[in-house]
């Protein structure tokens, strides 16, 4: 997957689920079940995440700001 493509998630994850699933790729990373040869795969994985997460709460963060705008005009 390229910097610039979007990455894909099933519809209705909640940031919550989307964060477990990242943490679980950390501790892999850090567990006796670490494998050079899945390695790639699995920081491609924690990366798309990650792209993901900062999107959902960026969007979050944008329309904390409309309501705030909202109740302060």
């Amino acid at each position: 997957m390229s910097k610039n493509a979007t990455p894909k998630k099933p519809k209705n994850q909640p940031i919550n689920t989307q964060l477990a699933g990242l943490q679980l790729v950390i501790d892999w990373f850090h567990s006796d079940s670490f494998n050079i040869d899945e390695a790639a795969g699995k920081y491609q994985e924690a990366i798309t995440l990650a792209i993901q997460i900062e999107h959902d709460l960026t969007e979050l963060k944008n329309q904390i700001n409309l309501i705030d705008q909202d109740f302060t005009s």
